[in-house]
């Protein structure tokens, strides 16, 4: 009580510890500090440092703070930490097999932190911070290893490192990243309000990012997937980056994808094409979008574009909506519409060796342009939708069935 303090260089055993104010530490390497249970509360300090060993042979349950230095020893021994609503300052290997935590937890890491735990579990916490101790070097990391980490806080690292090995990261604020790095291996990074990354890189293999919301990447931010890696949205997301944007597999999850980016390229891995089902939706405005792969809109699906081109590597089966707001649609494949397709405005190619099969509903104005058009255009059972003005038709394949 009253701020007290216990500081010893040597071996020190506590029966039983009711820390309400003050602070108890071990500095020396070869310090011990053993505890048989007890309590920190929330103006409690204990602090282990560097090659010092904290031996509990009891339940601790932490209000206070925790400090750990990344080269001490931490023995629970079976027993088990509450930091519900705790400060932990640790660094070095820990697992949190029998540590609890939840969203009032702050998780500082002391230079680096290796974390674990046994049984896959999740581990919540609220506030993210890494910090570098003074005389240590190397790189400021957090590395996460076979378990879930959910972050309910803030999260704003500068010149940090993340790497998740075979778990999740959730972060369900908006972290923010700059000159950073954040690497996923077998795992997940969950973004469920979005996201800030300036010089950034982001990286994953036999991974899944799972966005929503307001997602930004500046400077020399980039996403680095590879082939085995793909895109689930959580709810409705917006990308803004500059450059380009190579995506290899897209599942829209039943929400919209909104792009801001210079182009991108998505789903030249993804079995069967890229699909937009009923209530998805892509709006790519000024953007370059690719689709190198099949591309299937069903009923009740959208896929709208600005003044930035659309092209569509394989075969265009369109039961929704493709709207062409501007730019150029190039088909490179046959396709296939009982949807409708608005052409207002904008150009469409479509090579020689490909057909398309309109039985549903073209929409066209005077502003439509079909230079780039060599293949076939039938339209001898679908529909023609004029907003006025003068429309070429000769190189369209009408009937008396043409509406």
């Amino acid at each position: 009580k009253n701020d007290a303090q216990v500081s010893t260089f040597e071996n020190i055993s506590l029966a039983n510890l009711n820390l309400e104010n003050g602070s108890v530490e071990v500095n020396d390497s070869s310090g011990n500090l053993s505890i048989a249970g007890g309590s920190i509360g929330a103006n409690g300090q204990l602090k282990v440092g560097g090659q010092s060993t904290l031996n509990l042979a009891g339940d601790l349950t932490v209000a206070g703070k925790l400090n750990l230095h990344p080269h001490s020893n931490f023995n629970l021994a079976g027993n088990t930490l509450n930091a519900a609503g705790a400060r932990l300052e640790i660094g070095g290997e820990r697992s949190f097999d029998t540590i609890t935590t939840n969203e009032n937890t702050t998780l500082q890491v002391n230079s680096y932190l290796n974390l674990s735990r046994t049984d896959s579990g999740t581990s919540t916490i609220g506030n993210l911070e890494l910090i570098m101790l003074d005389g240590d070097s190397g790189s400021n990391s957090l590395e996460i290893e076979n378990m879930n980490l959910v972050v309910g806080g803030t999260a704003t690292l500068d010149g940090k490192q993340i790497t998740i090995n075979s778990g999740n990261l959730s972060f369900q604020g908006t972290p923010s990243f700059a000159s950073s790095s954040l690497t996923v291996s077998n795992g997940e990074m969950i973004l469920q309000s979005g996201g800030s990354f300036s010089d950034t890189s982001l990286n994953f293999t036999s991974s899944i990012f799972k966005p929503s919301g307001a997602v930004s990447l500046t400077g020399s931010s980039a996403f680095n997937l590879n082939d085995t890696s793909s895109i689930q949205l959580q709810g409705a997301t917006t990308l803004s980056q500059s450059g380009t944007v190579l995506w290899p597999s897209i599942d829209l999850n039943g929400t919209e994808l909104t792009l801001n980016v210079t182009e991108m390229y998505c789903c030249l891995h993804q079995t069967g094409g890229l699909t937009i089902r009923a209530g998805e939706k892509i709006t790519t405005g000024a953007s370059i979008f690719n689709v190198d792969n099949p591309l299937t809109i069903e009923s009740g699906g959208t896929l709208t574009s600005g003044s930035g081109n659309v092209k569509i590597s394989g075969d265009l089966t369109l039961d929704g909506d493709l709207v062409q707001g501007g730019g150029t649609l190039e088909l490179k494949g046959n396709g296939s519409v009982t949807g409708k397709l608005d052409m207002s405005g904008a150009t469409l190619a479509l090579g020689s060796e490909y057909g398309l099969n309109i039985t549903g509903t073209l929409a066209a104005n005077s502003s439509s342009v079909w230079s780039g058009l060599v293949g076939t255009i039938d339209l001898s059972t679908g529909k023609l939708e004029s907003s006025g003005g003068e429309i070429d038709l000769n190189k369209f394949t009408t009937s008396a069935d043409t509406t």
